[in-house]
């Protein structure tokens, strides 16, 4: 009889750790996501204010389980300020982990602590970021990065403690990265051009990306 029962709950701990990946990737859900999403990602202009856009080659970036994404690098006309956009689209559970601090800190970086960071009033939005520096010094050469990044399922940019779990009901998610070089380790953090870029940026995604009917 023990061995009976402890086979049926066997059998429903395999199941049920099925039906969790299952719905973490979607499996059966019928939609037209995330192609839909994916094929808008092309629809952000390229002109943004002073900053004009780029495309960059993807094939370079460790995409995963994504179902695209968007990669370009926008310069500012008058001061030269570059920032690079990464915008990944997919299924929550594959683009809800893998945050830059911690695939970064895997290549080598030190990372150093994240920081909340709320987006530029002027968007409306009540945008949610993290941010933080990281370096990576070789022989013979040094890199030094600011990243911003959030997460948006059409409720807005987040950065939830746990991404994994918040978004795993959402049928879509996007993961935005603004990236830049840093001159100055010791630059201060309301000087980034990114932050100007995010007047920008933030407003157009929300309008391409989450359209209302």
């Amino acid at each position: 009889m023990r061995r009976i029962v402890v086979t049926v709950m066997a059998v429903i701990a395999v199941l049920a750790t099925g039906i969790v990946h299952g719905i973490w990737i979607g499996r059966w859900e019928i939609t037209d996501e995330p192609g839909a999403s994916v094929a808008r990602l092309p629809d952000v202009r390229m002109e943004l204010g002073d900053w004009q856009g780029q495309t960059l080659d993807a094939e370079s970036q460790q995409l995963g389980d994504a179902s695209g994404c968007l990669l370009r690098r926008y310069a500012n006309k008058f001061t030269g300020a570059n920032v690079t956009v990464f915008l990944l689209c997919g299924r929550p559970g594959p683009v809800a982990i893998h945050p830059p601090d911690s695939c970064y800190a895997a290549g080598g970086y030190e990372v150093l602590t994240p920081a909340r960071f709320k987006g530029p009033a002027e968007t409306g939005s009540g945008a949610e970021f993290r941010v933080a520096r990281m370096r990576k010094k070789r022989a013979g050469e040094q890199s030094q990065l600011r990243i911003f990044w959030s997460w948006n399922d059409g409720k807005g940019w987040r950065v939830p403690s746990n991404p994994r779990w918040t978004f795993a009901p959402s049928r879509v998610l996007f993961k935005l990265y603004l990236v830049r070089e840093l001159p100055d380790f010791e630059e201060p953090l309301d000087d980034d051009p990114c932050i100007d870029l995010m007047r920008r940026l933030l407003p157009e995604l929300d309008e391409v990306l989450f359209p209302r009917s």
